[in-house]
């Protein structure tokens, strides 16, 4: 049985107050408390808290045929985010979208306030046609903003981003970019990653 999910979420970094420039998955930020203190968390352990509290599973130890993720902003919603599931079973392509929302960051706890799901339609030239798009703009490929030479020189605190996340049997590599739209011209990568995302609302707009 073969499956590939591709999954696009919104970034919990700027939702949770936390610095943009953070593409160190390992790095421990903080999320500052007036009561309590502060904790520190990594933002794979943030992704894993809000993982569990939507109901689906990390995919660091790799997965069953090939599963991309692709943490994003929700720049039209405060505190909220989405996410986009495409998957194929059987050869069998479906979607479905989860708005996620967030309370306002009043402490060092990471919380979903709540979340809602609904089925995506199929996309007008069909499944093969879109996801092979995607494919040819690199979503497998794409390398991390940090190997870019000069792309983040310009890095501010107020900015939002993307990480994906690619998994395979027994592999799994990330990558993030930092507010694409404003380095587009500048470099390639970027542009690709805003061609991947305009390809997703062209053909879901209604639905996210």
């Amino acid at each position: 049985m073969y499956k590939i999910v591709i999954v696009l979420f919104g970034s919990l970094s700027c939702i949770l107050n936390i610095s943009c420039n953070q593409t160190d998955n390992k790095k421990p930020v903080q999320l500052p408390s007036k009561e309590i203190g502060y904790k520190i968390l990594s933002k794979n352990e943030i992704l894993r808290i809000v993982e569990k509290s939507i109901g689906i599973s990390s995919i660091e130890k790799g997965v069953l045929g090939t599963q991309i993720r692709i943490w994003g902003d929700d720049d039209t919603l405060p505190h909220n985010s989405r996410l986009i599931i495409f998957d194929s079973m059987n050869n069998k392509w479906s979607g479905r979208v989860c708005t996620i929302e967030f309370p306002p960051p009043t402490g060092p706890e990471v919380k979903v306030s709540n979340h809602h799901w609904k089925s995506l339609p199929q996309p007008t030239l069909g499944w093969d046609v879109f996801m092979n798009n995607l494919y040819n703009l690199g979503i497998l490929t794409l390398p991390d903003m940090t190997e870019i030479p000069g792309y983040g020189d310009d890095l501010s605190t107020g900015e939002f981003g993307y990480t994906f996340e690619v998994a395979k049997s027994q592999k799994y590599r990330t990558y993030s970019y930092s507010t694409p739209a404003f380095r587009e011209t500048r470099f390639k990568e970027a542009k690709n990653v805003v061609e991947i995302l305009k390809a997703i609302d062209a053909e879901f707009h209604s639905f996210l």
